[in-house]
């Protein structure tokens, strides 16, 4: 096997066809690192620190990674490599699982461990919002103990998604919205059709660019939860309308992409945009809203909609909210929940490997002794003083991954 790190700019016609081939088939599905959806990002500002860990063999690409290079991360005060695509609203790293062939994907991901250690330039990896009971999570806990590198979950958390069986009769008994729900959505149309004339109906507009566009175009007109109109937008980062177009149009004509518009004669009253690994997972990734119809549910009409046709025409498993932390709104409709982590992983150097493995008693330890600092001051200021708290929460990896095969994707 052959590894090299290349930028996105360095990346050829040939390679991106190998690449483009593993990102549709791979062994745990994530289309933010497919080829579509990254190659276009070269138009966003930030883009150039994007730097892709690619291992072939012979003409066929058996993993790749992208990764950013930082001064630091969160309280670290060492150079990283970092899973996470562009920070803001662009998104083009929701979720940090390498892409591995489901041949030898174990030694795949071993070259790419080795590649980044030996590029020296960073001690550290993470992997963010990583997936650590899927597939390549499984893979990931024997490669680091054969390379003797050291791991460290740095926080958990859960985001919503739902889940459908692979049997077509099942399916419906899987997702179902409750009673209450139901009507709420019903109730929302009626409110709807009276306002506008007629029903809004979910249509399906992917892969048409003109489309695209208007999708941007309306997103920097709307608010959303008490922001500012358009704040958020994708216009908003100087590049990533070019780039969303781009990404939209070929994504979408490939299958790779989906966007839903909810539309009352040919209006969009609100759109959903999603990336598509075919047959296997939806991963959300925009939604907006008209303000101008608040009292009509456009989001719970959309997301409803959208989570039925999964059901009932198309062989989708898994579609996954991709929220971030924290982030519930539409939780009461994706019923189940996946576990995700930020994996701290010590490549190389003796400073950053003593580092990874002292953690799990060096941050209890700190988080106690703020908490004696804290009870200290409390005993000082008196009623009313408050004791600081720690930052954030952690626990060591697990010695062995669990599988959810219900929510690996």
């Amino acid at each position: 096997m052959q590894a090299r790190l290349l930028a996105l700019g360095e990346v050829t016609p040939g390679l991106a066809e190998q690449w483009r081939r593993l990102a549709r088939w791979p062994l745990q599905a994530n289309p933010f690192l497919a080829p579509g959806n990254l190659l276009p990002a070269i138009s966003v500002r930030g883009a150039e620190s994007i730097e892709l860990a690619v291992v072939t063999e012979q003409d066929r690409a058996m993993g790749l990674v992208a990764v950013r290079r930082l001064p630091g991360w969160r309280h670290l005060r060492r150079p990283v490599l970092t899973s996470r695509g562009l920070a803001g609203p662009v998104g083009l790293g929701r979720l940090g699982v390498p892409l591995l062939s489901g041949v030898r994907s174990r030694q795949a991901l071993s070259a790419l461990l080795g590649l980044l250690a030996q590029d020296g330039r960073a001690g550290l990896l993470v992997l963010e919002a990583f997936d650590v009971d899927g597939p390549v999570g499984q893979e990931l806990h024997g490669v680091l103990r054969e390379l003797r590198m050291p791991s460290y979950v740095v926080r958990r958390w859960t985001r919503p998604v739902a889940n459908f069986p692979a049997e077509q009769p099942e399916r419906g008994a899987a997702w179902v919205l409750d009673r209450h729900l139901r009507r709420e959505v019903a109730r929302y149309a009626r409110v709807t059709g009276r306002q506008l004339g007629r029903t809004p109906v979910l249509v399906d507009r992917s892969g048409d660019e003109e489309q695209a566009r208007r999708f941007l175009e309306i997103e920097a007109r709307t608010s959303k939860s008490g922001l500012p109109e358009g704040a958020g937008a994708l216009t908003t980062v100087p590049g990533a309308a070019e780039w969303f177009v781009r990404s939209a149009t070929l994504l979408g004509r490939q299958g790779e992409a989906l966007l839903f518009s909810l539309e009352v004669d040919g209006r969009p009253l609100a759109m959903n945009y999603m990336l598509a690994s075919p047959g296997r997972a939806w991963f959300g990734f925009k939604t907006w809203y008209s303000p101008q119809w608040r009292n009509c549910g456009l989001g719970d009409q959309l997301m409803a909609g959208i989570l039925e046709r999964a059901r009932d025409l198309t062989p989708v498993r898994v579609v996954d909210s991709c929220t971030d932390e924290g982030n519930w709104h539409f939780g009461r409709y994706f019923t189940q929940s996946r576990q995700l982590c930020d994996v701290l992983i010590g490549l190389r150097g003796a400073r950053d490997r003593v580092g990874v493995l002292t953690l799990p008693v060096a941050r209890p330890l700190r988080r106690a002794l703020m908490g004696l600092v804290g009870a200290s001051s409390l005993g000082r200021a008196g009623p009313g003083g408050e004791t600081p708290q720690p930052v954030e929460t952690a626990r060591p990896a697990p010695t062995a991954a669990t599988p959810m095969t219900s929510q690996s994707t």
